[in-house]
């Protein structure tokens, strides 16, 4: 019988070649979980990675600074003392306070931004306002964006509605309290969200025609 050496030659191959590679696969195998998992600073990392992944799934979410144009927001927990005098935005009396020039650079948007944080109860644990036992963000807000609506007399408000009386239900011959305790008695009796949604109506009423006017330092509606 003729032998088809070529066969036999594969057959000798595969008999011998396969079970060594499997072989060899089960020793690099064995190697690789060895390198990972026997040495015991190799065990301690690993499980260090893997808790850390898992707190990272289950940490509480972290508050954005960014829009989705990627535009900084800042942070108003930062914000300079404000002078006693004068708006927040005039720079005869606060000539660097970084986070309302970052406002004022926002224009329109600087608005809802706002409007969103007039709930924000956070405490800031810095001094921000003369007569204030304490101040938190949505305090800071209200005060931003009254000013932002105020005109430079200090007299007379771009929007009707956005003066402090009238967003607080602050008679305006009543002089007794102070700026704080005006806020603390609307927020015991009707809650910052109420604020917020006062703000909210104008900002809906309004945000189509609004713009900055620069040499007022103000909001106004065209």
């Amino acid at each position: 019988m003729q032998v088809d050496k070529y066969a036999l030659t594969c057959g000798y191959a595969r008999a011998f070649l396969i079970p060594g590679l499997i072989l060899l696969s089960l020793i690099v195998s064995s190697c690789d979980r060895d390198a990972l998992g026997s040495n015991p600073p190799d065990r301690a990392r690993a499980s260090a990675a893997a808790e850390a992944v898992s707190l990272s799934k289950n940490a509480a979410p972290v508050e954005s600074t960014n829009n989705e144009a990627g535009q900084v927001y800042p942070d108003l927990r930062t914000i300079a003392r404000v002078a006693p005098k004068g708006r927040i935005q005039d720079k005869e009396y606060n000539p660097s306070i970084k986070a309302v020039d970052e406002l004022v650079g926002m224009g329109v948007e600087a608005v809802p931004f706002l409007i969103q944080k007039l709930d924000d109860d956070k405490k800031i644990d810095h001094h921000v306002l003369d007569f204030w036992s304490d101040v938190t963000v949505g305090d800071v807000s209200l005060v931003i964006l009254t000013d932002f609506f105020t005109t430079p007399s200090m007299t007379e408000h771009t929007i009707p509605g956005t003066s402090w009386p009238e967003i607080l239900d602050v008679p305006t011959q009543d002089a007794d309290k102070t700026a704080e305790e005006e806020v603390r008695a609307f927020v015991y009796t009707k809650g910052r969200e109420a604020i917020k949604a006062k703000w909210e109506r104008i900002w809906q009423s309004h945000k189509d025609r609004l713009y900055w006017d620069e040499r007022d330092r103000c909001f106004r509606i065209r």
